[in-house]
């Protein structure tokens, strides 16, 4: 449940309306109208953590591994014709290829990124209950801010003209 509420703009002249609330049920519908007539037809994006791409260790060791290899062609058994040297050729050349292959790879760090789940945002959202919304609603720090209008005569309360506000000091909104 999302509780909004709404001040109007007299409270800042300490002359506050006595009503500083508005019904749930129309703060509900504002909100629905509000998420639905901006993402309703586009794809709905989940957030996905990524594990990301990082061969340096792996590249590291091959290095390490050439370098000792190398330094045995032409010592003792590692003569060249010799049927170590030609098994020491073929490890050497491998691992010279996977050496160039890794190089070439980018290093794409671990992190989250938006995967497209295929389905319209509006069909998703008029499967989840008010729970379910409630949640994505608050990890997308979404917020929905109301100001009154007063549009009767003085006194007669603070409830005749609200309109939604995504730019506004004058609300707060709690989550219940």
């Amino acid at each position: 449940m999302v509780i909004i509420t709404a001040l109007n703009s007299s409270a800042q002249h300490r002359d506050p309306c006595g009503n500083k609330s508005i019904p749930l049920d129309y703060a509900d519908e504002a909100v629905e109208e509000t998420i639905l007539r901006m993402l309703g037809t586009s794809e709905r994006l989940e957030r996905v953590q990524g594990s990301g791409s990082d061969h340096s260790a792996e590249l590291a060791d091959i290095n390490e591994t050439l370098t000792d290899l190398t330094g045995l062609l032409g010592s003792g058994a590692y003569r060249a014709g010799t049927p170590q040297r030609i098994k020491l050729n073929k490890r050497i050349s491998g691992l010279a290829a996977r050496q160039a292959e890794l190089s070439t790879e980018t290093v794409k760090p671990a992190g989250w990124t938006w995967q497209p789940t295929g389905e319209k945002f509006a069909d998703w959202w008029d499967r989840q209950d008010t729970t379910a919304r409630n949640i994505w609603l608050r990890s997308m720090n979404i917020r929905m801010d109301f100001k009154c209008r007063l549009v009767v005569p003085r006194g007669s309360g603070c409830w005749p003209g609200p309109f939604a506000s995504t730019h506004t000091n004058q609300q707060r909104i709690h989550h219940v």
